[in-house]
């Protein structure tokens, strides 16, 4: 097995991809070719990588490649998003409308705070923080040219009915 990182800025995938732990010699043996975004500098399980709501758009590879060797030396790889973001946009509905945004609340069923990847798998699963509130606070003054808020989430792929609570 043999795993890859990609170290660009997030946004950018690009030709920066590096192997983790020692330089690997292709031989007539085959080997499987995973990656995921973005980089560790921890130890990292392929089968149990934690992915969070902390901002940071998680990618992997949601299948292996295909198998690589001497004779077939190039891994040809697809990532996905790992993470969804939920953006609000908050406007006042006039110019007389004043106030500060001090919360802004998201309940729902169809996320979690955070997961585990099976890179091997190309899965994600062990959710936590099913259907968590979430909070934002202190977003500033309401406006009418508005405010966009996001709230970064891992998917648990189920419906969900979203409801947002805003206090001024």
């Amino acid at each position: 097995n043999l795993l890859l990182t990609n170290t660009e800025t997030p946004g950018y995938i690009g030709n920066a991809w590096s192997f983790m732990g020692s330089p690997v010699l292709l031989s007539t043996s085959k080997a499987k070719v995973y990656a995921y975004y973005p980089h560790r500098d921890a130890e990292v399980s392929l089968n149990s990588i934690t992915i969070s709501n902390d901002n940071v758009d998680w990618m992997y590879t949601p299948t292996p490649a295909t198998d690589v060797s001497m004779l077939n030396p190039t891994a040809s790889l697809s990532m996905e998003h790992a993470m969804t973001i939920i953006n609000v946009k908050i406007l006042a509905s006039n110019s007389a409308s004043t106030g500060t945004i001090k919360k802004l609340t998201l309940d729902g069923t169809g996320w979690a705070t955070s997961a585990k990847l099976d890179l091997q798998n190309g899965t994600i699963g062990s959710y936590e923080g099913v259907g968590a509130q979430l909070l934002l606070e202190n977003l500033g003054d309401l406006s009418t040219s508005g405010t966009t808020e996001s709230f970064w989430v891992v998917s648990n792929m189920t419906p969900s009915v979203l409801k947002f609570e805003i206090m001024v």
